[in-house]
């Protein structure tokens, strides 16, 4: 990969770009995530092409997820997934 590859895939692996998934009835999740983000200087992505760390807010439906799986197929490498259902934790 070289010297400059390997500094900005450290770099970016410090900074991900979250692309948030927020299931009906997971508002505390979803802004307990938000909020992290912000704290954090992690930006939130407007797209999959754009993203490299897909979290997942509450339980989705099973349309919702078809969804999801959908998008997180359209992720670029290297990439990550999680699924926040207790927001506590953030």
């Amino acid at each position: 990969m070289g010297l400059t590859g390997d500094l900005l895939a450290r770099w970016a692996s410090r900074r991900p770009h979250l692309l948030l998934a927020a299931a009906p009835g997971a508002t505390a999740a979803r802004l307990a995530v938000e909020a992290h983000a912000d704290r954090a200087g992690w930006p939130l992505a407007a797209s999959p092409a754009d993203a490299d760390l897909l979290v997942v807010a509450g339980q989705p439906g099973s349309e919702l997820a078809a969804a999801i799986e959908r998008v997180w197929d359209q992720f670029p490498g290297p990439r990550a997934r999680v699924r926040i259902i207790d927001p506590s934790g953030w």
